[in-house]
């Protein structure tokens, strides 16, 4: 970071500059001075998307929703397709309760990058809530394949025991390499009936 602030004495309004450090300063926790990077960014550049997608970001954190999603919204009218931007308003359109609206910005989202373990398992808990189960559990399924490492894979399989306990034990078991676990009482598919 001393580096780029080094770099800001030199040329105060060095775009790159500016988001870099405020990209920093928001991992950090330190949101108002990321904001304060991110919009003279901004002035520099009122057309950087990256910039309206970093600034919703800082928003969101700090409680602003509803400028958090006009940034998201800025970002991608200047460019449509930045998934970063169409992934965080998902989100954000999802913790509104608007699951319509953000479950077409997750589809559109894996349209543009189908390797976002977390889109797929957002998305997988929007189906759910709307009742399409099996839609659901494909999309868990498809988050547990390409992220089972991440913290939100023990989100998934929670969801996905919700959504259809045997078939999520088969599941989880094979990607364990162990053997389905059997419930009590039920005889496996395909067995002779007593």
């Amino acid at each position: 970071m001393a580096d780029l602030t080094q770099a800001l004495r030199l040329d105060p309004g060095h775009v790159g500059a500016l988001l870099a450090r405020g990209e920093i300063l928001r991992e950090q926790g330190r949101w108002g001075e990321a904001l304060a990077d991110v919009e003279q960014a901004l002035v520099q550049d009122p057309t950087n998307f990256t910039g309206f997608n970093d600034r919703g970001l800082i928003r969101f954190a700090q409680g602003d929703r509803v400028a958090a999603m006009a940034d998201y919204n800025r970002s991608l009218e200047l460019k449509p397709d930045y998934v970063n931007a169409l992934n965080n308003r998902a989100f954000a359109r999802r913790l509104e309760g608007d699951l319509q609206g953000a479950l077409a910005d997750f589809d559109r989202t894996l349209e543009l990058d189908a390797s976002l373990a977390h889109a797929w398992g957002n998305r997988g808990m929007i189906k759910k809530q709307l009742g399409d189960v099996a839609g659901a559990i494909l999309d868990l399924e498809q988050a547990l394949r390409l992220r089972p490492d991440q913290p939100q894979a023990a989100t998934c399989e929670g969801s996905w025991r919700s959504c259809a306990p045997r078939a999520a034990d088969s599941l989880l078991s094979a990607r364990r390499g162990a053997e389905p676990a059997r419930r009590p009482g039920r005889l496996p598919r395909g067995a002779p009936r007593p």
